[in-house]
């Protein structure tokens, strides 16, 4: 009977220290470990494990969400950065935009010029070649008249020289 009565109050004793455990050892972790498992599954950096303890198990805890507190902390700067860039992105993309537009008129402006002035050449040396022709035409009568003097001769010359110049 003291056997069995000494047998009953260590299975009680057994029982009350791995109840003890339990709470102190295995509760923490899962609990930990059922954070983690949010964590990772649902991507929400926000969530935090509860401290249980202030022996090693509680430093694990604090330690995973420390890194918790870092990875928030990242994604946070990480989300700034890609709302500058992209920012960065649209001034630049309207500036090429504006510039592009900018050439498409300086070019379209510059072919405007380039096509007058073609029209104005061509309208200048048919103005100018007609009476000219006229001119040379005139010159070379009046070179084949053998009265004409050499005084003239060479006048006559000159004019037939200075409208081939202006003709070519």
């Amino acid at each position: 009977s003291i056997m069995t009565m000494v047998l009953c109050i260590s299975l009680f004793l057994a029982f009350l220290l791995a109840s003890w455990f339990q709470r102190v050892i295995t509760t923490p972790i899962d609990s930990l470990l059922g954070t983690m498992q949010q964590v990772t599954d649902q991507q929400i950096f926000t969530l935090r494990a509860q401290p249980w303890a202030s022996d090693e198990l509680g430093s694990l805890i604090d330690g995973f969400n420390h890194m918790l507190t870092q990875i928030e902390r990242r994604d946070s700067e990480l989300g700034m950065y890609r709302n500058h860039l992209e920012e960065m992105v649209d001034l630049r993309t309207a500036e090429l935009t504006q510039r592009s537009t900018e050439l498409a008129e300086a070019r379209d402006q510059a072919m405007a010029a380039n096509k007058a002035k073609s029209t104005f050449l061509a309208n200048m040396s048919h103005e100018l070649r007609t009476p000219l022709n006229g001119i040379l035409g005139y010159t070379q009568i009046l070179g084949r008249d053998k009265s004409l003097t050499v005084q003239q001769k060479e006048g006559i010359n000159i004019i037939q020289r200075s409208g081939e110049y202006l003709l070519t």
